[in-house]
């Protein structure tokens, strides 16, 4: 067990812990990890693939990577440039795919008959001529035809492409394949021709721009600048050689991710240059570029080489070091699947240190990087303290969690690698402090707590307190549990400081429905709080187009409320036991006609609790009028047939 740091040694002051606060603000998802299927440039695995790769891909792999990149040879038929040619992606690409994940092609050079200097090589070499290799103006209408060529091939040999990109790395001139383009080029490329790939014939298929070496900005900056560009490109993607994420990815992806595009970074290899196998210390620099790239903004992190000394196979070669052996996973494999097993699929969460680069600003520090996720009912932490010295960190959480489980990672030694324990969290809490060993990588597993407690005091439940984009889907705030996936307009609106619910509910749908469930995360869109005892609700609220609000108390009948005005609407409870309450949207048959402008949604500013509420006299006139009260305040499902006095239209009816 690992255990919940608590007060200091005795007589013995601790150093401050480090404080690390997640908020509850989404910045992007993310996609997947993954690397090239090759053990060199231009050399694909072909046939020996399975012993590394199957290590590597898939759900039940140990490591968990997603994403394959796949070269795209300079051929018309996949089979002409011997061990270099579409065959020698084509079995790697059959594993991912058959395995749930994604694969996506590069092209280092279009044929040589459509460039300047004849060949597919980049020029760049007095055999070559010295001449700067580029595509040819009168052939930019063959170039898409060629990817869907590449496309066409790849589906007749069974596998559909998940995307495809222009070019790798347009901005270095080199004397190995490769075609240069300006960014301008690119934009006229993309812009007048695009619209040829054959995205009906690949459905799915997405187009992921030029990769250039650096990340350039000026290169993406031209690309969404042009309407047209930006609708063709679905992917933005680019290499970090020499260029540190947050400096250059992050202007980019500020730009593109509004747009609704993806952020790849799509080859980096990290201390490739070293004649030994990466030092433990060289392994967390690796975890540091993972969580940066994360940090600026990424939603897909793609790697060089698969099999490599400095990379997650080993390649047999015993210079290197003992431990480097053939298609076993190194070291780095394991630092990779901190984030592929757990990341994958996530939304990365805000959190205090985000604009120090995940970085604290106290002294000594600088070796000390986090990042926060949330996953279902899961918030992941990443922590990485490449410091010599063992630090301790305090994490305050957005939502309490009830449970957690420790990845931790310390040195190159298997024993030291993804060591998994339990966090010691016996009552839900928001904050925890623990430990972080010297020269290690901690990946924190929280599970929310999604338990109601009933609320049994005078409450105002308002949204004053949230922020446009906040999460609210499987989400317990303040002993308020929401489901609103964000999608068709359901969550806060910080306009009008409200809620928003467009989705409709069929409770009948819903045999489980205790909140978080399972039957409530896909069939429920609303809020659900508890009570116990006696009470009112009072529910400041607006009902759009043939919306409803529905207000069930614990299995009961739903009250169907139509409020044409923003304004409180008033419920009475009286329960013997703790009680759900499920505020939902339905289609109501009593809404007056509007016009087809006015859009179909429920609208909640507020709502108060106050227990204790023995009589409705007091209560405003605008109760529910399809609702029966008993004097005592009492909710009746039907008009009573027992004879007495009862309140209905706010006023005491007798009942003969």
């Amino acid at each position: 067990m690992i255990l919940v740091m608590a007060a200091t040694a005795m007589g013995v002051a601790k150093p401050r812990p480090y404080h690390l606060t997640v908020y509850n603000t989404p910045r992007q998802t993310i996609t997947g990890f993954g690397g090239a299927c090759c053990d060199g440039a231009m050399k694909p695995f072909g046939e020996d693939y399975a012993a590394c790769i199957s290590k590597l891909y898939g759900k039940r792999s140990k490591i968990g990577l997603n994403i394959l990149r796949m070269e795209i040879s300079p051929s018309f038929t996949g089979d002409n440039w011997g061990d270099y040619d579409w065959n020698g992606s084509l079995p790697s690409a059959l594993f991912v795919k058959n395995h749930g994940g994604i694969v996506f092609g590069t092209p280092w050079s279009p044929p040589g008959e459509y460039k300047t200097n004849g060949t597919a090589q980049g020029g760049n070499a007095d055999d070559q001529g010295n001449q700067r290799g580029k595509l040819r103006e009168d052939c930019y209408e063959k170039f898409f035809p060629w990817l869907n060529t590449f496309l066409g091939w790849m589906h007749d040999h069974g596998v559909d492409v998940d995307a495809v990109s222009v070019q790798n790395e347009p901005d270095w001139w080199v004397n190995y394949s490769g075609c240069l383009y300006e960014p301008s080029e690119q934009v006229t490329l993309v812009k007048n021709y695009a619209w040829m790939l054959d995205r009906e014939r690949f459905p799915g298929v997405r187009l992921i721009s030029a990769e250039p070496l650096g990340y350039r900005e000026d290169y993406f900056t031209a690309l969404l600048n042009d309407e047209t560009c930006r609708e063709q490109v679905d992917i933005f993607a680019g290499h970090i050689y020499g260029h540190m994420p947050l400096q250059y990815i992050k202007p980019v992806a500020n730009k593109a991710l509004p747009y609704g595009k993806e952020i790849w970074m799509t080859e980096h290899s990290v201390t490739d240059n070293t004649g030994k196998l990466p030092t433990w210390y060289e392994n967390l620099i690796f975890a540091e570029e993972l969580n940066e790239c994360m940090l600026a903004g990424c939603t897909g992190y793609i790697y060089w080489y698969l099999r490599a000394h400095w990379s997650f196979c080993g390649t047999g070669e015993t210079e290197y070091g003992s431990a480097n052996n053939r298609d076993e996973l190194l070291p780095r494999a394991f630092v990779m699947s901190h984030f592929s097993k757990n990341v994958t699929g996530s939304t990365r969460l805000a959190t205090s240190k985000d604009d120090d680069g995940g970085r604290v600003k106290e002294e000594q520090a600088a070796d000390f990087e986090y990042s926060a996720y949330i996953k279902g009912d899961s918030l992941i932490v990443m922590a990485i303290n490449a410091s010599e010295n063992a630090k301790e960190l305090k994490i305050t959480l957005p939502y309490k969690v009830n449970s957690g489980q420790l990845w931790l990672s310390t040195g190159n030694e298997s024993s030291n690698l993804c060591q998994k324990s339990a966090l010691d969290i016996t009552e839900p809490i928001e904050e925890i402090q623990v430990e972080m060993p010297a020269r290690s990588l901690s990946t924190y597993i929280f599970m929310i707590d999604h338990s109601v407690q009933p609320i049994e005091e005078e409450t105002t439940i308002d949204f004053t307190g949230f922020t446009e984009g906040i999460n609210l889907e499987n989400t317990n705030i303040d002993n308020v549990y929401y489901n609103l996936d964000g999608d068709n307009g359901n969550g806060y609106d910080a306009t009008e400081d409200c809620l928003v619910i467009n989705t409709t509910t069929d409770m009948a749908n819903i045999a489980d429905a205790a909140p978080g469930s399972t039957d409530i995360k896909k069939n429920f869109a609303g809020m659900i709080l508890e009570v116990n005892g006696n009470g009112i609700l009072k529910i400041n609220c607006q009902t759009l187009g043939n919306s409803a609000l529905n207000v069930m108390i614990g299995d009961g009948k739903a009250e169907t409320i139509v409020q044409n005005e923003q304004g409180i609407v008033t419920i009475a409870y009286n329960v013997e036991e703790p009680t759900y309450v499920y505020l939902y949207a339905t289609a109501s048959t009593f809404a007056p006609a509007r016009a087809a402008a006015i859009e179909n949604a429920v609208k909640i500013y507020s709502l108060e609790v106050i227990p204790g509420t023995t009589g409705i006299s007091n209560v405003n006139d605008n109760i529910n009028v399809s609702c029966w009260y008993t004097l005592d305040g009492r909710r009746l499902s039907t008009k009573p047939t027992r004879k007495g006095l009862y309140i209905h239209n706010g006023k005491v009816v007798v009942v003969k």
